[in-house]
């Protein structure tokens, strides 16, 4: 099962950026340009992770955080921002990771955010199948 990806940025280059980056890693990925649209994605579809821009018109990054863990509190999440300010406020914390964009250590974090969600399914799964 290859793990897909939430990509929710409003700037379309970063998309297309991001989009294949982890393409190019082997994973499905799907790519948001908006809060709004992310929400509604979020409640269709199982992600093993969601990329969330921080600073977007409309619903802002954290209020999309907060609303998405809602739905699913064990969702990974990372907030990626050009801004590191917004690491003091406390929705940020509800997210598996803070990365500022051109952080060197981004795919690093994002790949080890991803094992560990296929860890989980799989457990899950594992202990669906034993009842």
């Amino acid at each position: 099962m290859t793990p897909l990806i939430l990509i929710v940025e409003d700037d379309e280059s970063e998309r297309i950026l991001y989009e294949e980056l982890f393409q190019e890693e082997g994973y499905q990925v799907e790519v948001v340009p908006d809060g709004e649209t992310a929400l509604k994605r979020i409640g269709e579809q199982h992600y093993d992770l969601v990329v969330l821009d921080i600073n977007m018109p409309g619903k802002d990054g954290l209020d999309v955080l907060r609303e998405a863990m809602n739905v699913d509190h064990k969702l990974p999440v990372i907030l990626n921002t050009a801004y590191k300010a917004y690491q003091d406020n406390f929705m940020s914390w509800s997210a598996a990771a803070y990365v500022v964009t051109g952080d060197r250590a981004y795919a690093h974090k994002a790949a080890i955010l991803l094992d560990r969600a296929v860890v989980d399914i799989c457990r899950t799964a594992e202990l669906l199948l034993k009842r």
